[in-house]
């Protein structure tokens, strides 16, 4: 299992969003997030002389921004120390 780092998360995001090149595209951070997201098959390299961007989403990609979009905001609760739930209400 790959894990991802923030920074790959931001081209993942970019490449999905954006027909510009990425901002940092010449950092070693962004061209190893690049690779990275091309070998997991999440982006694909489409360049083409009309598109400033080579690179877009796959199906995979597009999948995935949609699962990590869809997940739910993290919930915060106060316990005790017996392990009982403080209601605040």
């Amino acid at each position: 299992m790959t894990n991802l780092s923030i920074c790959d998360l931001e081209v993942l995001f970019h490449c999905h969003c954006s027909p510009e090149v990425h901002p940092r595209v010449d950092s070693s951070a962004v061209q190893k997030s690049y690779k990275l997201l091309e070998e997991c098959n999440l982006i694909e390299n489409l360049y083409s002389e009309e598109t400033e961007s080579e690179y877009t989403t796959t199906e995979r990609g597009r999948v995935h921004i949609k699962q990590l979009c869809e997940l739910p905001l993290p919930n915060s609760a106060w316990i005790d120390g017996n392990g009982k739930l403080i209601d605040l209400s």
